[in-house]
This record gives structure tokens, sequence and C-alpha cells, in this order.
């Protein structure tokens, strides 16, 4: 079934995990209440529901499903017919029928939840009701993040990344939307989990029904679940499992059939409308890029340091392993995604769209842990400054206001004293002291941004309407 495993694979191996101990799963346990503690407090009050209608698609259209039988929903489409206008939550929606301009599964989940909730009409769903969806997926992908992270990285990188994902500003806001990304996150987290521990002979029929069943349920999520299943099926190829790479690829098929028999019960004709009109919007092809870079948030601008500093250790990883499970499971699915967004995107609307990196935030973050132990472990003065100049950066203007004016002494002199140690090192290589010194002051810093990104998640509803 599998190559040995501790085959090579580039700068590392396929290898199984150690066991757990007592303080490692106390410290994911320890990170997963924070994490659910910061997501759940004033969950309503960032992101505003106003910034953000989407919930409202997904929990309308699988209430309809379930009480109607048909989904109806509001859409800004012009292909569709309005069947009426509804005037709530301070505004007006188009309410069209059937809808279907997503696949059905993010619907299905939230409309079956607000509907276990007691409601019963469009009018009786709200914010309070749909948001728990979101969270709850979001802490699912942080603890399956862990459990990938602890596989191919040093557990402290790994611990380090879920962190920093349970605690940074922007993850916590996005961590409480609820959108199609939010879904996609844990279906890819427990395929690549699938494809390591097929890789490594840890398991056969149960792992590959759970890797098929992945590749089947992404594209019924989100038409962008096509590109994660092919980049599933890329990374079992180039580890020769080609009977796999065809079953992987014939479940995201099959799942695209799904989606396409689920608009044909309704209206197939008015779906490819639907379809041909939503391709018609795609402007250049730069969304790949944008969707990299821009400081996307939701409704206004998020700079998110861990993001970027994410994106260079994958590409440290690519670069550096190239065959390793580093290199295949991690940073080669970010750049496919990425890619996918090229192709897939539209330019126009890259800028307020942060939800769309929802599904890559544990695999960055995890990317960004590998980066920040890497500077612990071996102290680098480029290192420490470029967690500084990134994500200390971002976390302390989130903290203390973009109308804050430092002192420029006073901060070249802290910033100085935190790097000094690494800078000695760079002279005095020999000296365990200086690397001791380094170390420790490497962490300090990391903790320093740990704790500002708490205290601003914590008022993180206050801090949202300065953004």
């Amino acid at each position: 079934m599998t190559e040995a495993a501790g085959a090579k694979g580039g700068a590392e191996t396929w290898e199984r995990p150690p066991g757990w101990t007592r303080l490692e799963a106390a410290a994911l346990a320890a990170i997963l209440a924070i994490a659910t503690a910061l997501r759940f407090h004033d969950y309503t009050a960032a992101p505003r529901l106003s910034d953000n209608q989407d919930p409202l698609q997904f929990a309308w259209s699988g209430l309809t499903l379930f009480t109607k039988g048909v989904p109806y929903s509001w859409d800004v489409s012009t292909t569709y017919h309005v069947d009426f206008r509804l005037f709530a939550n301070g505004t007006s929606y188009d309410i069209v029928h059937p809808w279907f301009s997503h696949p059905p599964l993010m619907s299905l989940l939230t409309g079956g939840w607000v509907y276990l909730q007691g409601a019963r009409s469009l009018t009786d769903v709200t914010a309070e009701m749909v948001r728990p969806v979101g969270i709850v997926l979001g802490l699912v992908s942080l603890v399956l993040a862990y459990v990938l992270g602890r596989r191919i990285l040093d557990r402290p990188a790994a611990l380090i990344g879920v962190l920093l994902l349970a605690v940074t500003p922007g993850a916590v806001l996005l961590g409480r939307e609820v959108e199609t990304e939010a879904l996609l996150a844990p279906l890819l987290l427990l395929g690549l989990l699938m494809v390591h521990r097929l890789h490594t002979g840890e398991g056969r029929w149960p792992a590959i029904a759970t890797l098929i069943a992945c590749a089947v349920l992404l594209p019924l999520t989100k038409i962008t679940g096509l590109v994660l299943g092919a980049s599933l099926a890329v990374v079992l190829l180039s580890l020769g499992h080609w009977r796999l790479t065809l079953a992987v690829v014939a479940g995201s098929a099959a799942g695209l059939g799904l989606y396409f028999g689920y608009a044909a019960i309704f209206d197939f004709k008015l779906f490819l409308a639907v379809l041909r009109e939503w391709s018609n919007h795609r402007h250049g092809v730069l969304a790949g890029l944008d969707f990299i870079t821009d400081n996307a948030g939701i409704g206004s601008t998020l700079h998110d340091g861990v993001w970027h500093l994410g994106w260079l250790g994958a590409a440290a990883l690519l670069l550096r392993e190239r065959l390793g499970p580093r290199a295949q499971l991690l940073a080669w699915t970010l750049v496919a995604y990425a890619a996918g967004i090229a192709v897939l995107g539209d330019t126009t609307l890259q800028a307020r769209f942060g939800w769309y990196r929802i599904v890559l935030y544990p695999l960055i973050y995890l990317a960004a842990g590998f980066v920040c132990w890497e500077v612990i472990r071996r102290p680098s003065l480029p290192g420490l400054l470029l967690i500084m100049v990134l994500v200390g950066a971002s976390a302390s203007e989130m903290v203390l206001g973009r109308q804050w004016h430092p002192d420029a002494f006073v901060l070249v002199f802290v910033v100085g004293l935190l790097l000094m140690p690494s800078a000695l090192t760079l002279w005095r290589k020999e000296s365990e002291f200086w690397r001791a010194a380094a170390e420790v002051t490497t962490a300090v810093s990391l903790a320093l941004i740990v704790l500002a990104s708490l205290l601003t998640s914590i008022n993180l509803g206050q801090v949202y309407q300065q953004l």
C-alpha cells in the first residue's frame, strides 16, 4: 500500500508521529479553551452582520429546504427572478428561489442548526443563532491543525502555530464567520491527515474511506473545493499512490456531479445561467496575488502579520524540502489554493473578502509556527527582526490603535534590547551564554506578541470599530 515509513522525502522523512504526552494534551486543551472563550466572547459585536450578510444566505436556504422543500435566500444576481423584497436587520433583501449560488452542504448544516433552535421563517434567524456554526467549525479546524502539525513539524512549532491561531485578532475575527470556507478547512485538514496516515502505513480502508469522503464533500461545500481535491490528488500521485489518486479525482467529480444533480432537481437551466453570470464577472488574473498580499478584512482592512509570516515560512519549506511532508502537505496546498483563486476569483472583490482565507488559516499559522520555533531554537537576528516587523508590528497596532505615536528613541531602545542577544550571537558564535540569552529574548518577544494579541481579541468589538 505504501512505501516504507522511513523513506526519504526531501529533507525529512514521512514518519509516524510520537505518542501523546500528558503535558502536550494539557497544552492543547488549554489553547482550545482560550480559543473557545475568545471566539464566543461578545461574538456578535465583531464582525457585524451588516458587514457580511452571507451567513443569512446559508441559513435561509437551508431552513427553507427543510420547511418548504425548496431553497429560498437573498441574492444580488440579475439572473434570478426576485420573488419578494424582505425588510429585516435594518436593510432589504431580494429573495429568490430556487437558490443555488453555492453547493448545498453549508446551507444544510446551517439551516439544520437554526431549525433545531426553533427558527421556522426567514425573520426568525438571527446572528446569535447562526454564528456558533462558524465558531465550532473553526475550533474543530484548530484541533485538526495540531494533529496534522505534530506529524509534520516539531511539536513546539505546532503548538506555537495553534496558539497564534487561538489568540491573533484576525484569526478570532474570521473564526466567527459562517462561510463555506469554514467548512472547507476541517475537510481539507482531515484529508491531509488521511494522506499522511496512508503513506506511513497507519491506516487502510477506514483512512481510504475518509479521504474519499472528504474529496466528495469538498466540491459539495464550494466550487473551489475542486482545487483542494486536486491538490490532494497531486500529493498522492507524487508519492506513487496512483490508485488513490484516481479515487480522489473520482470522488471530487462525484461531489461536483451531486451539486449539478441537486440543481437539476429544481431548475437546471437557471442554474447554468447563474454559473454563466458568475464566470462573466471575473476580472483579470491578479486575484491570487491579492489573496496573499491585500489586507483583506470583512467590511474594512485587517492587518495580520502572521498571515504574511506563514507564506514566507511556506516558501522556505517548498525550497528546502521539495518532496517532504511539510512541503507537500502544508506548503503545496497553500500554493495550489492561491493558484485556484487566481483562476476562479474576481480581482475586484479581494479587498474586503477576507473570509476567502479561512480555509488556509490553520495551515498558514502552522507555517508561521514553524518560523517562530526555528528562530527560537536557532537564534537568528534577521529571523527575530522579521517576526517583529510582521507579527509584532501588527499586534502592537491592534492593541494600541492606529493613532499611536511611539517615540522613535524609546522604540529603538526596546527593540534593540530584545535584538541585542541575537545580534551578539553573530559575534560570539561559540558562547553558550549569549545563545541562551537569545533564545530567552526571542521567546519573550513572542510571548509579548501573544499577550498583545490576547488583549486585542478580548476587546475585539471595540477595536473592530476603529479598523
